[in-house]
């Protein structure tokens, strides 16, 4: 007797699963998508991971067809956080996402998770595209937070901006240079950030006036969607590199930066040695999960 469609189905996106992440995994994240969304989200272990979890689903449903539907569950939410954490950073991962719904096809055409589980699946991918649409506009409509020093990237603008990472140590020399300069005041800053940590890192080291739960909670809208904004600028461009300076337009990063911020503000080129600053140790620059 044939095996069912839904059967064959299901078997074909299990398989589909395991290749695809053994595949990245072999090609450390970048061959099979290469954009910046990809470089932010992904990484190797997670592919290890992802590979893993398919072989587990497989062995659930030859040997222990009845803890299918758990397992689904937990696979399922999991991707539902990635999503939305995409859907915060403004950053999106084509070859996960392409994961996701290969999951989500499984877990519908199954035939080891009955009505009941489907509908409790299906109610977890509506809630979830519930909570992405409302994040989203409330991301778009949120207000600056009124502590925050941080800008929005704009072209246009006449001046000086510096768009740094906050898990980039070599932003944090140059910010703490700036500081000691007392010359923050002439530069705006604009935050990227490539991970929820590092949004959250972001209020927590600059909303300082923000006490009650409310104010936090507005704060990390706030701040969440200017990283948001930032991110999708230096994306779409092309900048996947920090810190990043701009000068009147003019688009300056890697070793020119710390030398082309002198210049702008106008520090005299004896100054910055006669020790009364610590200037940084390198001129280098951070990529999407590594510094140099």
């Amino acid at each position: 007797m044939g095996k069912s469609p839904r059967r064959v189905a299901s078997w074909v996106a299990l398989a589909f699963m395991g290749l695809f992440s053994v595949a990245n995994g072999f090609l450390m994240g970048r061959g099979l998508c290469r954009s910046a969304g990809c470089q932010v989200i992904q990484k190797p272990v997670l592919w290890w991971l992802g590979a893993f979890y398919a072989a587990v689903l497989a062995a659930s449903a030859l040997k222990r067809p009845r803890f299918l539907p758990l397992l689904l569950m937990a696979g399922l939410l999991v991707e539902a956080g990635l999503l939305l954490t995409q859907v915060v950073l403004g950053i999106y991962c084509a070859a996960c996402l392409t994961y996701g719904a290969a999951l989500v096809f499984y877990a519908f055409v199954t035939p080891f998770a009955g009505r009941r589980y489907r509908l409790v699946f299906g109610a977890l991918m509506g809630g979830t595209g519930v909570v992405a649409v409302v994040l989203s506009l409330l991301l778009l409509s949120a207000c600056a937070c009124p502590d925050s020093t941080f800008f929005q990237v704009d072209p246009q603008s006449h001046g000086i901006s510096l768009v740094f990472e906050p898990a980039c140590s070599h932003c944090h020399s140059l910010l703490e240079l700036l500081r000691q300069m007392d010359s923050q005041r002439r530069v705006r800053l604009c935050p990227e950030a490539w991970s929820l940590h590092s949004i959250w890192k972001l209020v927590q080291e600059h909303c300082t006036t923000c006490y009650g739960w409310r104010d936090r909670i507005r704060c990390l809208m706030g701040t969440a969607a200017l990283v948001r904004a930032n991110n999708r600028f230096c994306m779409e461009r092309g900048y996947r590199q920090v810190p990043l300076l701009v000068v009147d337009g003019r688009f300056i990063s890697g070793e020119a930066v710390k030398t082309e911020l002198f210049s702008a503000l106008q520090v005299p080129a004896a100054d910055p040695f006669d020790g009364s600053w610590t200037l940084p140790d390198s001129a280098g620059a951070c990529t999407i999960n590594r510094c140099d």
